[in-house]
């Protein structure tokens, strides 16, 4: 088990490489990565506050404005959203590290430290400190404790406590659990030394590796399970069956059974050896071609291309690269050259009967989850198969009435 304080969070950022390593290091090894609840409480309140403060002022400035303003104003600031970004800000954290309890024992036991001036807790400038460090600190050795099958890796840069020199308050907390049980890591680098081995990437078999069909396939599988996080997608899309010029569109259904992706470019990799075998971490570009429609209201498809930055793990072998998503950006346009060039490649619309009650199915597929009421998927259904000539076709479980 491995447990970060809050300086290691602080001091990397969610599309930092050090991030995607604490990604990859779950995905590859028997290690769970975790925070205890105070950590993520106190990132992502650091960002609540610096929000409120952002909002104060332009509440403010807006007042301001009114009052020399002739006439009223058409806008406002609104209410504030603090508890929406403070889960924003703790679900992103969630995609690096697991969530470990904080306990009522713990956070009483930070709060009498802090009150009593015992360590990890002190004073700076007349003010008692540290409750926060404490509770963190408590957090770990208390899980440590629980699971003594385990053995625990707590990585704080604290300075105020070393492994070489904990305070005997501290040294009491560790009785019992020897060094081999509790590990204290002291810098992010020991981390990465202990679980993985960093290797001289070479960039050329990393391209061979992320151009290769497998890779293809899977950056494709993986783009159809998350791309309903976007909501609509920003591409580049012209008619499927004339040459149309493209532009710029926001499709708001891709057909799943369509998408293929292609590789565009490297921005960066890093390899390690985990285990027996290489890994390494790209952030790199695909094209994501294929059929979109539009709106649910116009029904005819396009062919669609959009750009994808995603950091992805892989093995070093273009046959069984193993690839996976660490983290993604949101779709983008393509150049109209790109389009063109990528047109060809996308799955055209199935014609005839039997290709049309094919893609009928991958739509009810694909749309039913999106559908907030049945009686609205069964309604979506029935216009469509009335669109293209095979009268009322029901999609989804009708046994809920």
């Amino acid at each position: 088990m491995i447990i970060l304080d809050s300086n290691i969070l602080r001091g990397i950022g969610l599309e930092d490489s050090r991030a995607d390593l604490l990604r990859a290091i779950r995905a590859l090894t028997d290690e769970r990565v975790t925070a205890p609840w105070a950590v993520l409480e106190e990132i992502s309140g650091q960002k609540a506050v610096k929000y409120r403060e952002k909002y104060a002022k332009a509440a403010e400035a807006v007042k301001q404005l009114a009052g020399v303003t002739p006439w009223p104003l058409d806008f406002e600031v609104g209410e504030d959203q603090l508890d929406d970004v403070r889960r924003y800000w703790r679900a992103q954290w969630l995609s690096v590290v697991e969530e470990i309890p904080t306990t009522d024992w713990a956070l009483r036991q930070g709060a009498f430290r802090e009150m009593n001036l015992l360590p990890p807790c002190k004073l700076v400038s007349g003010k008692k400190v540290g409750a926060r460090d404490a509770a963190i600190w408590l957090s770990a050795i208390e899980y440590a404790r629980q699971h003594p099958e385990e053995t625990v890796y707590f990585v704080s840069e604290d300075s105020d406590f070393k492994p070489e020199a904990y305070p005997e308050l501290m040294r009491a907390d560790l009785a019992g659990l020897g060094e081999k049980r509790f590990v204290h890591l002291t810098r992010f680098q020991e981390l990465v030394d202990r679980f993985t081995e960093s290797t001289a990437p070479d960039e050329d078999l990393v391209r061979r590796v992320l151009q290769s069909p497998a890779a293809g396939d899977a950056i494709a599988r993986a783009s159809r399970e998350i791309r309903t996080a976007y909501g609509s997608i920003l591409c580049t899309a012209a008619a499927l069956d004339v040459d149309d010029f493209p532009s710029t569109v926001s499709a708001r259904v891709w057909i799943a059974a369509t998408t293929s992706a292609h590789f565009d470019e490297l921005d960066s990799v890093e390899t390690y050896r985990v285990g027996d075998h290489e890994w390494g971490i790209a952030v790199a570009r695909w094209s994501l071609t294929g059929t979109a429609l539009l709106d649910f209201r116009e029904l005819e498809p396009m062919a669609a291309v959009c750009g994808w930055t995603a950091s992805v793990l892989f093995r070093m072998d273009p046959d069984d690269p193993g690839l996976s998503v660490l983290r993604h950006q949101e779709p983008t346009p393509v150049s109209a050259e790109t389009f063109k060039a990528l047109k060809p490649t996308v799955s055209f619309w199935p014609t005839g009967a039997e290709k049309t009650l094919a893609g009928l199915a991958v739509m009810a597929e694909e749309l039913q989850s999106k559908m907030p009421s049945q009686a609205l998927a069964q309604e979506l259904g029935r216009r469509i198969a009335d669109h293209m000539g095979f009268g009322d076709i029901t999609f989804g479980d009708t046994s809920a009435g």
